[in-house]
């Protein structure tokens, strides 16, 4: 009796372990697929929103040029885009500034400072808008990798929803902009005229209060998923 349990016992083990080695392989290969998705759509977020994050820097810049404070604490916060800005959106800046663009890597904080400072408010209303487009922004990958999110941290997943939030709201100032900006053309009386420029003018501050929150936030979630 003794002898048929041990017999039984004997040929239970390799079953055993090999239904243990199936769940270990199963739950192995789940780990590594998930890695690699992780990896894949993390690059593919941080590509897409290094992109971005230029893109927003520079329509911060415009509008703090043109209506906002110039100061040293915004020249600190905006110089590592400068290279990159300066670079893709050269001759939109070149109408904005009224001077060809040097090589910003050979100039001193001093000069690059002076630079973009003797900009401030040189443009009319007309000039800006002509010279810089104000185009409606978008995340097409984060779009439909928007369910793997949950791959990453809560706090980055809190970060990737509060951008793809914002960056409705900057697309709606950037339609009011669009939209006071077409009814200076409108023959409306002065008071009417001086009413729609202070609305242009609070949506550029906005815009720029906006963009610059974007550009931190990003740069959080970058830390946060490294």
């Amino acid at each position: 009796m003794e002898e048929n349990g041990f017999n039984y016992l004997i040929t239970l083990i390799p079953l055993v372990l090999g239904w243990l080695l199936g769940v270990l392989s199963s739950l192995t290969t789940e780990k590594i697929k998930k890695y690699s998705t992780k990896n894949e759509v993390k690059k593919g977020i941080k590509t897409e929103l290094s992109e971005l994050q230029i893109h927003l820097s520079s329509v911060c810049l415009v509008t703090t040029c043109q209506y906002g404070e110039f100061t040293r604490g915004f020249f600190n916060w905006v110089k590592p885009y400068c290279i990159k800005i300066f670079t893709s959106e050269k001759t939109h800046f070149e109408n904005i500034l009224g001077a060809e663009i040097p090589d910003i890597s050979e100039l001193s904080d001093d000069d690059l400072f002076n630079l973009i400072r003797d900009s401030h408010g040189n443009n009319n209303l007309e000039t800006r808008l002509s010279a810089f487009t104000y185009q409606n922004v978008s995340t097409p990958y984060l779009d439909i990798k928007i369910n793997h999110i949950s791959l990453f941290t809560e706090k980055a997943q809190k970060l990737l929803i509060t951008i793809k939030r914002d960056t409705n709201f900057v697309n709606n100032d950037i339609e009011q902009i669009w939209f006071y900006y077409s009814k200076t053309f409108d023959n409306i009386t002065e008071e009417n005229h001086r009413i729609i420029n202070q609305n242009l003018e609070n949506m550029y501050l906005r815009i720029g209060r906006r963009t610059r929150t974007m550009v931190n936030k990003i740069n959080e979630l970058f830390k946060e998923i490294n």
